[in-house]
């Protein structure tokens, strides 16, 4: 008995007597698409979980920013900037606290929770489609070993050959199954179909619209710090002139305003062959990219990225021509702003 059970389990996994096959063309082109959208989901949830951890560090690196600042003005008091470098720093803390906490919410509401019930959704799904599988093996398995038991049945009656009871009930409870396991199928088909349906029609345009979402709140906050940091940078620029440039240690300023700086003028930066007035101009640096500022005297800058030259942290007007990229070097946590 305990043979016949193992061998009768062995038949279903593979697919019983192979005398019935089933016509699943269909369903598997639905089953197919997702696949496709189940590893997009996935791969989507794994990518909002660094988003969310990305802005709780952030959150707690801003908080760090304004301590540094303030830091660094409280070693010159009497400075005129003081008064307003300490609000700003006052907002971004504030910021930190209040606005991001906001968006991180917005971003559980609006991103992590549709995010999950999605996947919640998939699971029921893989596991209604692992069911019909088990359903259709049965169903193929009986089907099978019917016709190979009515194939018997046909040469007993051709050649005179009384059955046995046992076998007739054989028969006809094997018939009994697959009437049963056919309609478990049936009915488990229809079903998954519907809702596979339904959800492949939708599908694209929620996980866009979960995406945008997503990208929305990380540019809100990479656009808001970065206003705050700029009136911050300010501050360095203007401490810097030839005037005021003993009033705060050469080694404090240094660690704070060489590094990379983005290009935020729209006109872009003029790159100059010498810090000099009259010094010929021979490039221009375009809205957006990247400089690496390794000397600085005035309002003056020498980059050596993404070509050697000067050019000016100011234009003529007041204007920032160009605006750090990173916290100060000294600090302990950068922020690096999320991918949009």
């Amino acid at each position: 008995a305990e043979m016949a059970a193992i061998k009768r389990a062995l038949r279903k996994t593979v697919g019983g007597y192979h005398a019935v096959t089933v016509d699943d063309e269909g369903f598997s082109e639905k089953d197919k698409k997702f696949r496709i959208y189940d590893e997009k989901l996935k791969a989507l949830s794994k990518r909002a979980e660094e988003w969310s951890t990305q802005m709780l560090e952030f959150a707690s690196a801003t908080r760090i920013v304004a301590k540094t600042q303030q830091a660094l003005v409280s070693t010159n008091p009497e400075h005129v900037m003081v008064k307003e470098t300490g609000n700003v720093n006052k907002a971004l803390d504030a910021y930190s606290k209040d606005n991001i906490q906001k968006l991180i919410q917005a971003f559980q509401k609006n991103v992590r929770t549709p995010l999950q019930q999605r996947m919640n959704e998939a699971m029921r799904i893989e596991e209604k489609l692992r069911q019909r599988q088990k359903f259709r093996n049965d169903y193929m398995y009986y089907q099978g070993k019917v016709e190979k038991l009515e194939e018997t049945h046909q040469n007993n009656l051709k050649n005179g050959k009384v059955e046995k009871i046992a076998f007739t009930e054989m028969l006809e409870r094997n018939h009994k199954k697959v009437d049963k396991s056919k309609d478990n199928f049936e009915q488990s088909s229809k079903a998954l179909e519907k809702q596979l349906t339904v959800l492949l029609s939708t599908y694209q345009e929620a996980i866009r619209s979960i995406t945008v979402e997503a990208l929305d709140i990380q540019k809100t906050i990479c656009t808001d710090f970065c206003q705050h940091f700029t009136k911050l940078s300010s501050f360095y620029h203007k401490v810097k002139r030839e005037d005021e440039v003993k009033e705060i240690p050469d080694n404090k300023l240094v660690d704070i305003i060489l590094g990379p700086y983005i290009v935020v003028h729209e006109d872009g930066a003029p790159v100059k062959e010498s810090v000099t007035d009259g010094s010929l101009e021979f490039d221009c640096i375009k809205f957006g990219m990247q400089v690496n500022v390794v000397e600085l005297i005035g309002t003056r800058a020498r980059i050596d990225q993404p070509i050697h030259g000067w050019i000016s942290i100011e234009s003529a007007s007041g204007e920032d021509v160009v605006a750090p990229k990173l916290p100060p070097k000294n600090s302990d946590n950068y922020f690096v702003p999320l991918d949009d």
